[in-house]
């Protein structure tokens, strides 16, 4: 297993687009306005990217994202041998479980569980004067 900093946002799209869903703010991330205040770590098993880790650097304190749906061992392993290149004090958003290889102890201010959503059936449409679409001009 290899651990690397990724710089291609093509190989990063790939690895996160097999999982939409979970990996939207990762993708996000990946847009010019975000992409200089990023660092990608990767692990890498036989020449494939089984996990990967955002380390967003733009806000006051850096934010750590590593998610995972199923099988943690690839992200465990990832988040334990970057463990050391991290930041003193940042915010993670991880998926169950990986936040103890940090001890709860270290925690000092915890926010509680998030949930991710997502639509998976397309929308009907609904013709009802009552509902209408948000723009910038309902602000």
């Amino acid at each position: 297993m290899n651990v690397q900093i990724l710089h291609k946002k093509e190989e990063i799209f790939n690895f996160l687009k097999s999982d939409q869903e979970l990996q939207t703010y990762c993708i996000g991330d990946l847009d010019d306005f975000f992409w200089s205040k990023t660092i990608w770590y990767s692990l890498e098993d036989e020449g494939v990217v089984r996990s990967i880790a955002l380390l967003y650097t733009g806000s006051d304190f850096p934010t750590l994202l590593l998610f995972y749906k199923g099988e943690k061992e690839y992200p465990f392993l990832l988040l334990k041998q970057i463990q050391n290149l991290l930041p003193n004090k940042f915010y993670a958003h991880l998926s169950e479980g990986l936040v103890d290889l940090f001890g709860r102890q270290n925690i000092i201010q915890y926010y509680g569980l998030s949930y991710k959503m997502a639509l998976r059936k397309e929308l009907k449409t609904i013709d009802d004067e009552n509902i209408q679409r948000l723009s910038i001009s309902n602000l």
